[in-house]
């Protein structure tokens, strides 16, 4: 009898511990199940973050190439536009998209590119932009080329920042005009080159009146596209600024009086490095 109920009683007790060791297992097969899909998650998740972060360098590239392609465009919105936001471009399995910010400060001019992939969001920035994309001289963004009487005035910014740099020189200037509908003649007098808003004739670049040659039709042939004498100097900004030196420069171009100057214009400035930087645009 007493034999009878202790083998009774060791059986309740070893189905109690086998019922406790299933609870536990079953708790550890649940966590360790959670434990390994959070871990999935997470995995997935640091995947789609660095491809968020490679779409955002690639956007990067873009955005030079862009930039460098986009200054020989008539009327580009990235320049007619301060800041500039990019449309939203599709690549390899995500977007990315880019927002151009100008300061005529070239140390606080910065390019924000914003990758996403699945919903992962990384961004890429770059200061001093448009020293890496754009060329020596370029209009300003957001500030496009106007008629000033029978002037064509032309406000330009330089996209250098080197401590050992502080001048570009203009050796040579090239213009040639698409001009739309009729009129009267469009002969080139004089170009002009100013550091200041307020006066664009400061500097006389070209006059093509004195002396008896009588202005200029357009384009100008090369056998009179002559040098600056002396060659002109454009103002670099340093950053920080050494003197309150603008990297801004006005070009104007002077034709004779009644003339219809709407058109399509592309004019090229050499420099003495032996570059060249081409403005296009239309008014």
């Amino acid at each position: 009898m007493v034999t009878m109920k202790t083998l009774s009683n060791s059986r309740g007790i070893s189905l109690v511990i086998l019922i406790v060791a299933m609870t536990l297992i079953t708790i550890l097969g649940v966590s360790f199940v959670s434990i390994m899909a959070s871990k999935q998650k997470g995995f997935l998740y640091q995947i789609d973050s660095y491809r968020a972060l490679n779409l955002a360098n690639a956007g990067v590239e873009f955005a030079i190439r862009y930039a460098y392609e986009e200054t020989n465009r008539p009327n580009s919105s990235l320049f007619t536009s301060d800041p500039y936001d990019s449309p939203v471009y599709g690549f390899h399995g995500g977007t990315f998209r880019y927002r151009y910010d100008y300061s005529e400060v070239i140390g606080n001019d910065s390019l924000i590119v914003t990758g996403n992939h699945n919903g992962s969001i990384r961004q890429a920035r770059v200061r001093q932009f448009r020293n890496y994309a754009f060329e020596n001289l370029t209009l300003i963004p957001g500030n496009v080329p106007f008629l000033f009487g029978n002037n064509v005035v032309i406000p330009l910014v330089t996209n250098i920042n080197r401590s050992n740099d502080t001048t570009i020189v203009v050796t040579r200037i090239d213009v040639s005009v698409a001009f739309s509908g009729g009129g009267s003649p469009r002969n080139l007098e004089r170009i002009y080159m100013s550091i200041t808003d307020t006066n664009y004739f400061q500097n006389t670049v070209y006059d093509y009146s004195s002396g008896g040659s009588g202005a200029l039709p357009l384009p100008i042939p090369p056998s009179q596209s002559m040098s600056t004498t002396p060659a002109y100097s454009v103002s670099v900004w340093e950053d920080p600024p050494a003197n309150t030196r603008s990297s801004r420069v006005w070009c104007a171009l002077q034709f004779e009086s009644g003339a219809s100057l709407s058109g399509v214009y592309s004019i090229t400035f050499a420099f003495t490095n032996g570059q060249i930087s081409i403005v296009t645009f239309t008014v």
